[in-house]
């Protein structure tokens, strides 16, 4: 049965492809997006494989296994009391001893913030949605998701074959196949939406279409943006706010976005804004770093937590059914106030037998990078753009220790860099219009890749992130690049 349903998903979605491409997609063979959704279900494949068979001992691990547990955990309050099942789904009541009459077992749902732009909470409701529709099976998600996303590609699709060099078919593989973007946009996490929203985002923003049919496309593209990456569509509103103010700028377009940059930096200095904005990337920073780290932190009362180190949990007794950590021997350990987690105060925990509520255990990561703590120092934050920019498009740098993944996420770095300097080198003629489109992909993907570098400590995270940045690239690519592969396919 539960093979039945999977096949049948996989036939629904594969003939919607094929009327897609029969009606607006005449340049491209008949058969050739349905064959380039089974590509993509083929990297789908993939990372069930990696995180079931190479992460797991045969069963999904992290992320993709905790959205999915989590969201069935809620989805079976809907049959146990309707009433709680809303006022959960909805975050309407998110006091604890209520959450935990009916979802005490979740992990990230329970952990994470009520607020309504909390993007685990938000994919954690999506798949909750689609447990009514998967009968529980999360390579349906997977297939359903990947759809989703594949939709973004074949939007912008038909917005940059009218405005590229390259052949259909040429242009479909990059825009389909690209490792990272495929494998990452294959799955039941963010990056599907996310990446959908930025797709029809960018043909809402930039091609040409009738009042309506762009209406629909920023309206759920900036919904989406908020619910999953909130500063993707902040570096989209300041490209959107740069593409239509210099509409009319002709020439010295670079020399014209480094100075007005340069103002809008001292403005922004000079206003005060300058504070909230580094205390908000600081503390993201922060953030990042102690998931990086490792380690437990548990709750001793409402205004501290205390951080174990990895190499300490030997000191405790750790039940994952309660979520508690209990003490079994003194150990070195480190108190910080709840609301300033970045600062560290060691002391010696020895209330030997005495259960602490977790209220986090994290594995650590094995691919850092290393970035310079800003500390609130908006000065310091300007002087990291140039190791940011350096983490995001050369990270990870292989060693003899660098994982098989890792190294394929270099070479893939180099590709980009590969795209970028034939763009630089093969330049085609573009209209004034198609200038200002290509400056704004460029700033909005600075913006991202900066805010992404200064940010991120973890080679692994960097490459999740920087979907929408090398999305981007092959636009770029893709408008700019002169080539001979211009050819018109029968079908």
């Amino acid at each position: 049965m539960d093979l039945l349903l999977i096949i049948f998903y996989i036939a629904l979605f594969l003939s919607i492809a094929y009327v897609i491409n029969k009606r607006r997609i005449p340049e491209l063979p008949a058969y050739a997006l349905p064959i380039f959704f089974i590509l993509k279900l083929g990297y789908a494949g993939l990372f069930y494989y990696v995180y079931t068979y190479v992460y797991g001992n045969g069963v999904i691990v992290e992320d993709p296994y905790i959205f999915f547990h989590d969201s069935q955990v809620i989805y079976n309050v809907f049959y146990e009391s309707k009433e709680a099942f809303f006022n959960i789904f909805l975050g309407l009541n998110n006091e604890v001893e209520y959450l935990n009459q009916y979802i005490e077992r979740t992990t990230k749902w329970i952990s994470t913030e009520s607020k309504i732009f909390n993007d685990t909470r938000n994919i954690i409701r999506v798949n909750v949605l689609l447990h009514f529709i998967s009968n529980h099976q999360i390579l349906i998600h997977f297939v359903i998701l990947t759809f989703i996303s594949f939709l973004g590609i074949v939007d912008v699709f038909q917005w940059i074959k009218r405005k590229t060099s390259l052949s259909p078919i040429v242009l479909m593989c990059l825009l389909t196949l690209i490792p990272s973007i495929a494998f990452w946009t294959g799955n039941n996490l963010k990056e599907q939406l996310l990446f959908f929203a930025f797709a029809i985002l960018l043909r809402g923003i930039f091609d040409k279409l009738s009042v309506k049919q762009r209406i629909w496309r920023i309206l759920l593209g900036v919904i989406l943006a908020l619910a999953f990456k909130p500063y993707v569509l902040a570096s989209l509103a300041i490209v959107v706010v740069f593409y239509f103010t210099f509409s009319k700028i002709t020439r010295n377009q670079i020399f014209n976005t480094v100075t007005y940059f340069t103002l809008g930096v001292t403005l922004i200095y000079i206003s005060g804004l300058h504070r909230p904005i580094t205390d908000e990337i600081s503390n993201k920073q922060f953030d990042f770093l102690n998931v990086s780290q490792g380690g437990l932190y548990i709750i001793p009362n409402e205004e501290e937590f205390y951080y174990i180190e990895l190499d300490k949990l030997k000191h405790f007794e750790i039940d994952y059914s309660t979520r508690t950590a209990k003490l079994t021997s003194p150990t070195e350990a480190f108190y910080m106030e709840q609301r300033s987690n970045y600062k560290r105060y060691p002391f010696l925990l020895d209330k030997v037998n005495e259960s602490y509520p977790i209220y986090l255990l994290l594995s650590g990561a094995n691919s850092k990078v290393n970035v310079t703590i800003i500390n609130y120092s908006y000065l310091q934050l300007l002087k990291n753009i140039p190791e940011a920019l350096y983490n995001c498009f050369l990270e990870p740098i292989p060693s003899k220790n660098s994982s098989r993944i890792l190294l394929l996420s270099f070479a893939e770095n180099l590709g980009y860099l590969l795209l970028i300097l034939l763009s630089i080198l093969f330049p085609k003629s573009l209209s004034t219009k198609e200038k200002r489109i290509i400056f704004s992909l460029i700033l909005s993907g600075l913006i991202l890749t900066i805010l992404i570098g200064l940010t991120t400590p973890v080679a692994g995270a960097i490459v999740r992130y920087m979907l929408p940045v090398h999305f981007t690239i092959v636009l770029i690519f893709a408008l700019t690049f002169k080539g001979n592969f211009k050819r018109k396919i029968k079908v």
